[in-house]
């Protein structure tokens, strides 16, 4: 089933998913906005909280890789990328391939971070 067709929402209609328990350090809270249980392609905002850290599946240390094609836009506060030793901020956008390596990071310690998440398999 495609991604549905929605108009104009606001974002916080959407449900907010707060990860529970030791993931509520590493993990961040999300919104899914649109969603192809077929394909697995979805559009989600995750928020990382004040001085969050996370990375790939080992751990918040490790560098992250996927599957599928990933574009993200921050929309609030920033992200600093480990691996890169750089900080990303509102408004800045990237597109990555399957199989790049990318990260770790730690949100911003006083804003955190509010970012739209493309994900596409193919």
């Amino acid at each position: 089933m495609p991604k549905p067709t929605i108009e104009f929402t606001p974002t916080s209609s959407f449900e907010l998913v707060v990860p529970a328990g030791p993931l509520a350090r590493t993990e961040a809270s999300y919104r899914v906005l649109a969603e192809d249980l077929s394909t697995g392609d979805k559009t989600v905002i995750l928020i990382h909280p004040p001085s969050q850290e996370w990375g790939g599946d080992a751990g918040k240390d490790s560098q992250a890789v996927h599957v599928y094609w990933e574009e993200v836009l921050i929309l609030r506060g920033r992200i600093f990328d480990k691996g890169l030793q750089q900080w990303f901020s509102a408004n800045q956008y990237c597109c990555r391939p399957p199989g790049m390596l990318h990260g770790p990071w730690i949100a911003d310690p006083d804003e955190g971070c509010e970012e739209m998440a493309i994900i596409r398999h193919v």
